[in-house]
């Protein structure tokens, strides 16, 4: 009796890499999960700022922001254009927000496209070793002025308008990053993702990545009281004039 042929089996495909200004991938801690996705023994806070002032504040506070920023914005925007031609200018990153769920972060470009993107050569380090380092290949002169005092995430105002965002709260991972690593229902998303959190005034200049260090977040989740956003929004404010961003 004729045995049927079998087809081999292929291996999975490998994940799409991440886009030109994303984190690489690496070994991240964990949290075991309930059934409900987050670990127990975590809550959202309660208090009446963190359900209702938060949003208020972060509402009254961005549209004053933004009045002023606009025109920085704009310039920004013309000036991306004539160092990017034919690129887009705001790009659109899926990172993990409140209760695990994906939206789009905005920030404007600040890099060339990765080499694989070019299909030319780029004479420097590989970017999955180089990732926001100094000596990264697509890194352009703007970009660096942007990065530096974090200008390149004025979109994210837009964000906090929307809802995908609040001023102050851990800040967002990459939905790609998160997945990989079973963090996309870590406690830390239990709150709002900021636009500036404490891990952005506190560890974001020792080399460390986010995926690295999102247990530090959980500690906010106590915290969440207009005196420590406010703090915060100090804090994050004197680090960029002093052009602590990268």
């Amino acid at each position: 009796m004729p045995v049927a042929a079998t087809r081999p089996s292929l291996p999975a495909p490998s994940p799409s890499l991440p886009d030109a200004e994303t984190a690489p991938i690496a070994v991240a801690p964990t949290i075991p999960a309930t059934a409900s996705g987050f670990p127990p023994g975590y809550a959202a806070p309660t208090s009446w700022y963190a359900r209702r002032g938060k949003r208020l504040f972060d509402l009254a506070f961005t549209s004053c922001v933004l009045v002023v920023a606009a025109p920085v914005m704009l310039g920004v925007f013309v000036a991306l254009r004539f160092a990017f031609p034919g690129e887009s200018i705001v790009l659109r990153q899926r990172r993990v927000g409140l209760n695990g769920q994906d939206f789009d972060m905005l920030k404007f470009r600040t890099m060339r496209p990765s080499r694989r993107q070019l299909h030319v050569a780029i004479d420097g380090p590989d970017r999955r070793v180089t990732h926001k380092s100094d000596t990264d290949p697509r890194h352009t002169r703007i970009g660096r002025l942007l990065r530096q005092y974090s200008i390149d995430e004025l979109p994210q105002l837009l964000n906090v308008m929307r809802g995908d965002m609040s001023l102050v709260g851990p800040r967002p991972e990459l939905s790609t990053v998160a997945d990989e690593k079973g963090l996309r229902y870590h406690p830390r998303y239990l709150v709002a993702p900021g636009l500036t959190g404490e891990w952005q005034v506190t560890l974001r200049q020792s080399g460390a990545m986010l995926f690295e260090t999102v247990d530090e977040d959980l500690p906010y989740l106590g915290r969440v009281t207009l005196r420590n956003d406010l703090s915060v929004l100090v804090r994050t404010l004197s680090g960029s004039v002093l052009g602590g961003g990268r």
